[in-house]
């Protein structure tokens, strides 16, 4: 079953003010956190289909607390996860952290070709990034958790340009016999 916009929906302490984006695992809103008075990115994943296993919701409880226990400078930082029931009886899953508004990689790297105002990314800024990505994926690794969807558009700045890698949902955590498969 498909889900419409959720904009002005209240879930739990989550005002969702405004649709971000959709991508290929579920829909991105800024929320407002009223318990804690704060905007946050409030991610609804896509609810499962006929052919997703009965053990959807089970996985992505275990991929969230996967991605809660990784604490690093440039991981984006997991607040809340949840399920959820709507009105009618559709049961979501939904992540909650930091909302980061300083644009994508991709944005970045295609700035010019797309007519933005955004400065081109020189090269040294360029191997800054990498430098930076590369620390948290080898933090994430030496604790067994393998990203799985390593992406410009996975790659995301805060305010001050501090990159950041988002999208841990499909994380794997290898050296663990969970009796699931990916």
């Amino acid at each position: 079953m498909a889900l419409h916009n959720l904009t002005g929906q209240t879930i739990g302490q989550y005002e969702l003010r405004e649709m971000l984006g959709e991508g290929g695992f579920g829909t991105v809103y800024k929320a407002y956190q009223a318990n804690l008075k704060r905007v946050v990115a409030f991610k609804v994943l896509k609810p499962p289909d006929a052919q997703q296993p009965a053990s959807y919701t089970e996985r992505f409880k275990r991929e969230a607390e996967i991605a809660a226990t990784l604490e690093h400078g440039n991981i984006v930082p997991i607040y809340d996860t949840g399920i959820y029931t709507l009105p009618g009886g559709i049961v979501i899953n939904y992540v909650v952290m930091r909302l980061l508004t300083g644009g994508s990689l991709e944005d970045r790297l295609f700035a010019h070709s797309s007519g933005s105002d955004a400065a081109p990314l020189m090269l040294t800024e360029a191997a800054d990034i990498l430098k930076q990505l590369a620390s948290s994926l080898d933090y994430a690794h030496k604790r067994g958790v393998i990203h799985r969807d390593i992406k410009a558009n996975n790659v995301l700045f805060d305010e001050q340009g501090k990159p950041y890698l988002v999208d841990f949902e499909i994380a794997k955590q290898v050296n663990v016999a969970s009796g699931m498969t990916g």
